[in-house]
Order: structure tokens, then sequence, then C-alpha cells
């Protein structure tokens, strides 16, 4: 309770320093394409989560086939029961580690330089680490004052629901190190790349940049030309950003110019909470509470240093202190 204590006032005081209450803190670099198409980035975000799923489905069937032909009964309905933890271990690491080429991959060839512009390049990775160890600071705190309220709710209504999540009860469950070592990976490391890529890299981004064009503000930036030069202003000549509608509102005297996209604290949030929802709902109905203020914090972290690393990071320590308080329960030191 003490380190539970001191941790907290440390995270309130980093939240002072840091102006995290502050709601335009939200607002970091720049990042994204500023011109084209934006829904490239929703198929890449569909390659990766079919990529994932279709990996699973197959292992899946592979395994029911293997079951069918050892003479097992009613396989479809037994199969949860009789995945082994090296079942669990092989769907953790190696469908989201495809997947996961997939999508960087589909970034390249589709927006050359996205790997840099949405925070995934080496060079960013010793500042995001050190920012994500920050953010943790400040997070960590917060997830459990979040979980034990929810822990205490779900008390007072009697709600039963598992105490672990199923990688951390087939790692207890395994006594072979090498299933065990994949389920520790695939909790830690490949959890958090997959899912910050898809989420925050590529949805969160979607939303935001979305948002940012949606409502670009009217005020057309340019200069002005003579009479003698003034010409009806072309279609090519108007950003592509710029809605129909605003296009009459330029004057005839100016020539129109590509108009900065300028992000405003709502772009951020609105897209941090969307995110945070889908996020949420991906997982098992009883974490979903404490998952979405997580995803909140992962959000805000993204937004406000444009690094993925630091979500990352974030995320991938949260995970490792999670796996690491289980093992250390149930082996009783």
């Amino acid at each position: 309770m003490f380190a539970v204590l001191f941790l907290t006032a440390l995270a309130a005081a980093l939240m002072l320093r840091l102006r995290v209450f502050r709601p335009n803190s939200v607002v970091g670099p720049e990042r994204g394409p500023d011109r084209g198409g934006l829904w490239p980035l929703m198929v890449v975000a569909i390659i990766g989560f079919l990529t994932w799923q279709f990996g699973l489905a197959i292992y899946l069937a592979a395994r029911q086939s293997e079951l069918r032909k050892s003479g097992v009964a009613d396989v479809e309905r037994a199969l949860p029961g009789l995945l082994t933890p090296r079942d669990y271990a092989l769907m953790s690491t190696i469908p989201p580690a495809v997947a996961v080429a997939a999508m960087v991959a589909a970034l390249t060839l589709v927006f050359p330089g996205s790997v840099s512009w949405i925070g995934l390049d080496w060079r960013r990775l010793p500042r995001g680490l050190w920012a994500g160890v920050v953010a943790f600071l400040v997070i960590g705190p917060v997830v459990f004052w979040a979980s034990a309220a929810l822990f205490l709710l779900y008390q007072k209504f009697r709600y039963q629901h598992p105490s672990e999540h199923e990688l951390l009860k087939k790692l207890g469950e395994t006594h072979s190190p090498i299933p065990a070592a994949l389920l520790v990976v695939g909790a830690t490391v490949m959890a958090p790349l997959l899912e910050e890529l898809l989420f925050r890299g590529l949805l969160q981004t979607f939303l935001r940049q979305g948002l940012m064009r949606m409502w670009l503000p009217i005020r057309p930036v340019g200069r002005e030309v003579s009479a003698e030069a003034t010409h009806e202003p072309s279609a090519e000549g108007l950003p592509p950003e710029m809605p129909v509608e605003h296009q009459a509102a330029i004057p005839a005297n100016v020539q129109p110019l590509h108009l900065p996209l300028v992000p405003q604290p709502w772009h951020g949030w609105v897209a941090i909470l969307i995110t945070s929802l889908a996020f949420a709902m991906l997982h098992e109905a009883w974490m979903r509470p404490v998952i979405f203020v997580l995803s909140i914090g992962l959000g805000y972290v993204y937004e406000r240093t444009g690094i993925l690393w630091s979500s990352i990071t974030v995320h991938f320590l949260f995970n490792a202190f999670q796996t690491m308080q289980f093992l250390v329960l149930i082996n009783g030191n």
C-alpha cells in the first residue's frame, strides 16, 4: 500500500509538471498524409486485422482436424477446453507477427515514408522509450485505481468473472520453458505491437486526420494578383482538402494555395475516445472498463508525442507488470 500511495503521488506530480490536465496538451507533432485520400489507412488496418484473424482461424481449423482424427467427439464445442498452453503460445505470437509485417509492408507500399510519420521508425525508438516510461508512471496508478474501483463494484453486484486473462491462465498451467517463454512474448511484445499499430497508428490517425479535414478552417491563404492576371480559379488550383461549398468563398483576386491542416484539441480527444471504445470491445466484457481507461492514456501519449513507440512502451510495461504480478502470485514468492 505504501508503494501504491508513493506511485500515486508521483503520478500526480508528473501530471502537474507535464500539464496533462490541460485539454490542449493533446495537440502534438503533426503526422499523417497532408494530401490525398485517407481511406488507404483503413484498408491497411483491415488487412492487418483480417491477417491476424485468418491466421488464428487456420490454426484452430488444423487443431480441430487433428482432434477429429484422434477420435474426439463434438470438437467444435469441446475445442476451447482442449487447447493447450502450446496452442495459445503459437496463436499469441505467429499470427500477430505476420499481421504486423503485413501492415508495415502495406503502409510502405501505399504511403512511402509512412512508417516515419506514424512514429515507428527506429530513429525515434530511444525517445519513444523514455516518453513511454514517464507516461507509464502517470497512467499506471490511474489504471490501478480504476481496476480497484471496478473490483469493488463487481463485488457489490456479485458479478462473477475470470480472475485472469486466458493467456495468463495458460501460462500458469505450463511447466515447459518454450511455451512459457512464447506466452510471455505474446502477452508483452506481440500484443502491444499489433494493437498499437492497428488502433493507435492506423485507426486513431485516420479519425484525427479525417476530423481535421472535415472541419478545415475557411481562410484562404494566398497572394493577391493584378486584375490583368486574374483568372477564374481552376479545380486543379484548389487544395484537395477544401470542401466544394467553400470554394465560392475565395475572392476572385486571390490565388488559392494549399491550406495547412490545423489540429484542434477536440480532434485528438474525439479520435482517442472512439479508438478506445473500439479497443475495449476487442477484449472480454469484464475487462472492458479498465481497458478503456488504459486506452485513453495510450491514445493521449500517442497524440502528444507523435511517436508510436511511446504508446507501445506503455502497453508493454502494463502487460509486463500484469504478467509479473501473476507469476509472483501463483509461485508464492
